[in-house]
């Protein structure tokens, strides 16, 4: 074959490869003239999309879980931290955990570091234990305004709006049983039309928060602190 044929011959080829490629991405892209929805390769994290309802989530031995409010339910643990983390959904009921197997030489189940992201929408209430939780902020006051229900035990939950010149924060309702060693805090401009808070020997630090109503049952040795705004609008009762 002359050697300008054999040129053509591997042209014709290239350009038949070539179509049948693009032919088949067409094919993967709009099959049914529908885009195919894929889940893209994730090489920082584990994403578990939650099926089922979900009632109540119990947090354990966690040093660093957001929670994000959203319209569907999953759960992202990032890759690399030595301690391993467990969930299931259980009768209406998230559990997210250190391994428990996993123990120090106190015998004490050791935290998990590891950053977790979780996405839920509402729910009925929240427990956690020895864990820090952050709660990210929702900047559209015309978006989804959560209502959250904690039950806290050794544990520092925050509020964060963390950009310093940013848009205030909105929630419709938080309320928080803060019990023995917990901090429940607000960080940046964030408002909340009620807050209900019961402190047992615990702390509540206000950051630069604004709250509609504010509700404050405590003991003798909890510890708040409220500027004016706030103060004026706190109602405090004693639970000695």
């Amino acid at each position: 074959m002359r050697t300008s044929n054999k040129i053509l011959t591997g042209l014709f080829l290239v350009t038949i490869l070539v179509f049948c490629s693009l032919f088949t991405l067409v094919r993967v892209k709009y099959a049914n003239g529908n885009t195919v929805k894929r889940d893209p390769v994730n090489d920082w994290s584990d994403v578990h999309r939650l099926q089922g309802t979900i009632k109540s989530i119990s947090i354990s031995e966690l040093n660093n879980i957001m929670i994000i409010p959203s319209d569907s339910a999953r759960l992202e643990i990032w890759k690399g931290g030595e301690e391993e983390v467990k969930w299931r959904l259980e009768n209406g009921v998230l559990y997210v955990e250190a391994d428990t197997s996993r123990k120090d030489r106190n015998s004490k189940t050791q935290m998990a570091y590891g950053h977790i992201e979780l996405f839920i929408p509402n729910v009925d209430s929240i427990h956690a234990v020895n864990s820090h939780i952050v709660v990210k902020n929702i900047a559209d006051p015309g978006a989804l305004k959560p209502v959250y229900n904690f039950q806290l035990s050794e544990t520092d939950l925050a509020f964060e709006n963390g950009q310093r010149d940013a848009d205030a924060t909105f929630y419709d309702a938080i309320r928080v049983n803060a019990g023995q060693g917990s901090l429940l805090r607000f960080d940046g401009f964030i408002h909340v039309n009620t807050l209900e808070a019961n402190l047992q020997n615990s702390r509540l630090e206000e950051g630069e928060a604004f709250f509609g109503k504010l509700s404050i049952q405590t003991d003798s040795v909890s510890t708040f602190s409220l500027k004016g705004h706030n103060l004026r609008k706190a109602t405090i009762t004693s639970t000695e």
